[in-house]
């Protein structure tokens, strides 16, 4: 009877540690990939909710032409006839409130919430509007229902398109944000008028302000009223009888 031998393999199976190992990574990648995905999972839900914020504000501006004021809703609610708003079309914003009030110039603001959940996380949205046209954008946790901030940013906004940062008035006088910057430097050249800027401590070429040099056809110490000011009255100027001190 022949005898039929059993041939051992050499192959190697993976040991203890090995699987440990890959164990290991595999949750370590599980857990990132879990962690990422929340993340823009959360961004794409602030998104909508920032959608929502911007269409109840377009309400209330279009509400606001048509009556004078935007409309009051001082409580949270999930719907208002009066601006065309339906909380059920969100899946994770169930309410919203919209308070009016004035803003530090006395113009109507209103003020827009909406809150919502997302795995039992609450997420507040906001947006201050000034009847003026200035925005705070979009505010998030822990500003969302700080209503003074939103005023503050919109009266950050108005005073820079107004009065510009430390503008440079240049030519005509006319500062950055339309000439009155503090420290503004108002040089008026070639004819330009420093008295249309009006930046302190500023250097006004043929105008009347501190330290005055007239230039080009400007008056200069005939018409310059700068006070120890240099005024050159240079090609057809009035160098004579200036009054620079």
């Amino acid at each position: 009877m022949e005898k039929k031998w059993i041939k051992i393999s050499d192959k190697k199976a993976f040991t203890l540690v090995e699987l440990v190992i890959v164990i290991v990574i595999i949750g370590i990648l599980s857990t990132i990939s879990v962690t990422a995905y929340s993340s823009l999972a959360l961004k794409a839900i602030e998104a909508e909710g920032a959608s929502l914020v911007n269409f109840i504000v377009k309400n209330e501006i279009t509400y606001q032409i048509e009556n004078g004021t935007f409309f009051d809703v001082p409580n949270y609610t999930t719907q208002s006839e009066q601006l065309g708003v339906s909380m059920g079309i969100s899946k994770y914003f169930q309410t919203f409130k919209a308070t009016v009030s004035t803003d530090d110039e006395g113009e109507p603001f209103v003020f827009v919430v909406v809150k919502g959940n997302y795995k039992d996380k609450e997420i507040t949205l906001s947006l201050g509007r000034s009847s003026m046209g200035e925005s705070s954008g979009i505010l998030k946790d822990p500003a969302a229902n700080d209503e003074a901030t939103a005023k503050s940013i919109c009266k950050q906004h108005r005073e820079r398109h107004r009065y510009g940062n430390n503008g440079n008035g240049n030519d005509n006088g006319n500062g950055t944000g339309n000439g009155k910057g503090n420290n503004g430097n108002a040089n008026g050249q070639d004819n330009g008028n420093g008295n249309n800027g009006n930046g302190n401590n500023g250097n006004d070429n043929d105008g009347y302000g501190n330290n005055g040099n007239g230039n080009d056809n400007g008056n200069g110490t005939g018409n310059g009223k700068g006070n120890n000011g240099n005024a050159n009255g240079l090609d057809n100027g009035n160098g004579n009888n200036g009054n620079g001190c």
